[in-house]
């Protein structure tokens, strides 16, 4: 078998209040995560086993329970580069261009 390679894997997880049904006010974390893994499937499978472990709850300064939950694993990509150092890309995608006009909106506030 070979070596295992790095993966860039894009989380989403929800954040939702436990006395808020419906959720109001929806918030999402856009995660990306790199782990090393022998193939895309497995990447998948880890990054889904740590976006549930990173799920949990918390009271927040209003005494009301904060809960994040793991949503779904958005994207996987394999990386190029052998080993992790200063400038090493760690995500890519190609987008065209309402994909850049919605990031610069959110971005350049």
């Amino acid at each position: 078998m070979s070596e295992p390679r790095w993966f860039s894997v894009r989380l989403l997880l929800e954040r939702r209040f436990s006395n808020d049904v419906p959720p109001s006010d929806a918030l999402y974390e856009d995660r990306i995560i790199i782990l090393r893994a022998n193939d895309e499937d497995e990447a998948k499978s880890k990054g889904e086993q740590m976006g549930k472990a990173s799920s949990g709850d918390y009271k927040n300064v209003y005494d009301e329970t904060v809960i994040w939950e793991f949503r779904e694993v958005l994207d996987v990509i394999q990386l190029t580069a052998e080993s992790i150092k200063d400038g090493t890309e760690v995500y890519y995608d190609l987008i065209g261009e309402e994909e850049v006009r919605r990031l610069r909106k959110a971005y350049h506030r």
